[in-house]
């Protein structure tokens, strides 16, 4: 998905307001798995990171079908194109079972469009195994902008406690087939099935665990598929802000980059509603045993660590979440190279002779007010990369780095409108 537009989680979001509301419409195009594992390096790191912070934060938002909460969204509400919290908070789809009609029931929309509802309930009072829900949108339109298309289907696999208590615990499986959300010029798509348990019945505690084998969302210009997924979030609603944590694990394709990745969460995400994680870490894999984890410092930084799987060592680099998401939005732009030091070896000049060398030192990148704007390492192999927006910037050494005078030794580096600026700076040990 690009971020500007319609983020997975702003699709899903959408999606459960309308299944809910029964205010939506669309159809959609197959999306095909890539047949090969992604090449993760410095110029793809960022936008393949945050692509997959979207679809694992996007991917807990299915809880969302049945709680009409806002479950598995916990970054920025932000308007900042990326993975955020709904805006509005959908209806309970719970409520949908209690009214099931027999037979089948076709609703007028309340601008254009219907919607069938049929299904299947042992007892309304409460849930069953087998309790079934089909909600199938022909142009729907109930004023509120969006127009959707497709069937939309929970089945209830197990369930126990009490619904009108809101304390329960459930096992359903949710099915989207043909769905689409029309917003305009703009049409977003979801088709495949998850499983999803949601526990209620220790508040403040909520927990929501969402898996499936594949689901695809799409939009005009791209498309992005979970394989073999789980995500799970707990709430705690007995602090405020709420606070959440969330775990992950699957296979993510996009056509944001080429191929697919793994991904998982070695240390769980933790943070507060409406705000993006302050601590947890992310390790996505490609081709090759190449790799990037993403580590939050708090709930404006991150940083990611890229290890181009040849034992060359690792690159770090510090941004904020927005730099993160613009990575993807935009295009990401910035600085890459190589920083070199030299002479490496004293006495006169020998022809042919290599004196200088790459080397492993940290920098930091001001603007042109002289305010730090990021930070960077370059690895053993004096490789770097920097996300920054266009524009001109000095790269100072860190004072620890093994040169002559480090801070005196500053770069001056263009930063152009698309793509990345790619530098060799050299610098001088003072070996003489």
């Amino acid at each position: 998905m690009k971020f500007a537009k319609q983020t997975f989680t702003a699709l899903l979001c959408t999606v459960l307001i309308g299944a809910c509301s029964g205010s939506d419409g669309g159809s959609a195009a197959p999306v095909t798995m890539p047949p090969s594992m992604a090449i993760i390096d410095a110029n793809s790191a960022a936008p393949i990171a945050a692509g997959v912070v979207d679809a694992v934060f996007a991917s807990g938002s299915f809880g969302d079908i049945l709680s009409g909460g806002v479950s598995g969204s916990p970054a920025s509400q932000a308007n900042n194109g990326f993975s955020k919290a709904a805006g509005s908070q959908p209806g309970s789809l719970l409520g949908y079972f209690a009214v099931v009609p027999i037979p089948e029931t076709n609703t007028l929309c309340a601008v254009d469009g219907s919607v069938t509802v049929s299904g299947e309930v042992a007892n309304p009072a409460t849930l069953s195994a087998g309790d079934r829900l089909r909600l199938e949108f022909f142009d729907c339109d109930d004023g509120a902008g969006k127009v959707l298309n497709g069937i939309y289907e929970i089945v209830v696999n197990n369930f126990s406690g009490d619904i009108a208590q809101g304390l329960f615990d459930l096992n359903a499986s949710a099915t989207f087939e043909g769905f689409e959300v029309v917003e305009g010029l703009e049409v977003t798509a979801l088709n495949g099935a998850t499983t999803l348990d949601l526990d209620t019945s220790m508040p403040p505690m909520t927990s929501v665990s969402v898996s499936g084998n594949s689901v695809s969302v799409s939009d005009n210009t791209d498309s992005a598929t979970l394989t073999l997924f789980r995500t799970d979030v707990t709430h705690n609603a007995g602090v405020a802000p709420e606070a959440y944590t969330s775990s992950a694990s699957g296979t993510l394709s996009s056509t944001l980059f080429v191929g697919d990745v793994r991904y998982s969460t070695p240390v769980p995400f933790q943070g507060f509603a409406g705000e993006h994680p302050f601590e947890g870490e992310l390790l996505v894999t490609g081709a090759n045993g190449a790799s990037v984890r993403l580590v939050a410092l708090d709930n404006i930084n991150v940083r990611l660590q890229v290890d181009r799987g040849d034992g060359s060592g690792t690159a770090t680099q510090d941004v904020t979440w927005a730099e993160l998401a613009n990575s993807v939005s935009a295009g990401a732009t910035g600085i890459t190279g190589q920083v070199l030091r030299g002479p490496i070896v004293p006495g006169p000049e020998v022809p042919g002779q290599i004196n200088e060398a790459p080397f492993s030192a940290s920098f930091r990148v001001l603007d042109s007010a002289n305010n730090v704007v990021a930070r960077f390492e370059s690895d053993d192999d004096g490789n770097f990369t920097v996300l920054l927006s266009s524009g001109e910037y000095t790269i100072v050494p860190d004072a620890s780095a093994p040169i002559l005078f480090p801070e005196q030794q500053t770069k001056a580096v263009i930063v152009p409108a698309t793509g990345f600026a790619d530098v060799v700076l050299s610098f001088d040990t003072g070996i003489r």
